[in-house]
């Protein structure tokens, strides 16, 4: 099954500040008669990936998510969803890994911007470059920001080299590309890249010290020439953490 990880550079990362017990990133106070507010938590993991300084940690990220639906006889506009993220801090490569679902992912890294223990980047890929970098692709969607088509994709060996990538790429905008990415020990492993700096492992991989291996490697050889550094979407006053209540 494939797995994602997004590389974010960290410009602070202060790692005491969070143990294995949860530690509450307090977005915002109550409003109104809100007795609960959506909140972050994080905890240091107790598993060690084993590779180079990578720590571990569980991230519980609230979200709002405007869906109408109904629990018994109450009735909802919206709920608050927890989703789980899994993060890796190397201090030596000052690089935070996360892993979970895009969403949720996307909806963290906008809260780091209000998070004075927290501080990231994100990645935007120029795809042009990358692509021109990769010796095949086989497979890469194209957004268009005119026309009734949005969005559409090509697949197939060596497909750079046709007609319709020519054409498309002349019209649109690269935004995910699907190649074989040739690792130190000469063995190729099925990559996808996404423009905002997300790696998508498309084999299955014994341990996690193997997959944050080849992430690592796969940003140092193809991505850091070829992407900048973007901060996320902020909004509000940084806010500090405090220990969860027991």
């Amino acid at each position: 099954m494939p797995k994602s990880y997004k590389i974010c550079p960290v410009r602070n990362f202060q790692a005491n500040a969070f143990s294995e017990q949860s530690t509450c990133l307090n977005q915002q106070p109550p409003l109104g008669d809100m007795s609960e507010v959506p909140v972050t938590k994080i905890r240091a993991s107790a598993s060690r990936p084993g590779f180079e300084d990578f720590a571990q940690y569980v991230i519980e990220h609230d979200r709002v998510v405007k869906m109408p639906g109904r629990y018994g006889n109450v009735i909802f506009p919206e709920f608050t969803y927890t989703g789980v993220i899994a993060g890796f801090f190397g201090k030596q490569r000052s690089l935070l890994l996360l892993s979970g679902k895009k969403a949720d992912v996307l909806s963290f890294c906008s809260t780091t911007g209000r998070v004075s223990e927290v501080q990231i980047d994100t990645l935007q890929i120029d795809m042009n470059a990358l692509q021109e970098a990769l010796p095949s692709v086989n497979l890469v969607w194209f957004k268009f920001r005119a026309g009734m088509i949005r969005a559409s994709a090509l697949m197939g060996a060596n497909v750079e080299k046709t007609p319709a990538f020519v054409q498309s790429k002349s019209e649109g905008e690269i935004s995910t590309l699907s190649f074989y990415f040739e690792d130190a020990q000469g063995e190729k492993h099925p990559i996808m890249i996404v423009d905002d700096g997300t790696v998508v492992l498309q084999a299955t991989y014994p341990d996690l010290a193997a997959e944050l291996g080849l992430v690592t490697s796969l940003n140092d050889k193809l991505l850091v020439p070829v992407s900048s550094r973007v901060p996320p979407k902020t909004a509000g006053k940084p806010f500090s953490v405090i220990q969860a209540p027991p």
